[in-house]
């Protein structure tokens, strides 16, 4: 009994120390408007770098149309996680095509160069930020 008791105590000081940012967040994603990488792959924030949520760099909904091809991109402090909702389309990935379909997930660490192409498809995507002490070595 005194060891659960220990335990207990143990449990509620330790989350007594860490600070939880209280903010509720909450978007609707059909009624957020779409930034347009190119003509035919768009992009819906649902928040951006500086959110609230610490550590995320991003979260939010890519559309690619019919045929269309998102811009390459390298992010040297960041790594994405990503899930496919709808469709299909074909994933650059470094030197390497890779094709995905509905329910796929895919991880790009930092650094390494990403793109997709082919389409319709619909994804979701999380930026996770690399603190800066972090040293990364690409892949």
């Amino acid at each position: 009994m005194r060891t659960a008791l220990t335990f207990a105590f143990v449990l509620v000081a330790a989350a007594a120390e860490r600070s939880t940012d209280p903010t509720f967040l909450f978007r609707h994603l059909p009624s957020v408007p779409a930034a347009a990488l190119t003509p035919t792959c768009h992009y819906k924030p649902a928040f951006t770098s500086g959110g609230v949520i610490r550590g995320v760099a991003r979260f939010g909904e890519l559309t690619l149309d019919s045929g269309a091809a998102c811009p390459a991109e390298t992010l040297p402090a960041e790594e994405q996680a990503w899930v496919v909702l709808d469709g299909a389309c074909t994933l650059h990935y470094g030197d390497q095509q890779i094709p995905l379909r509905r329910h796929d997930f895919f991880y790009v660490p930092p650094a390494l160069a990403h793109s997709l192409s082919g389409g319709p498809c619909r994804a979701v995507v999380m930026g996770y930020k690399i603190p800066p002490t972090t040293r990364v070595q690409p892949p």
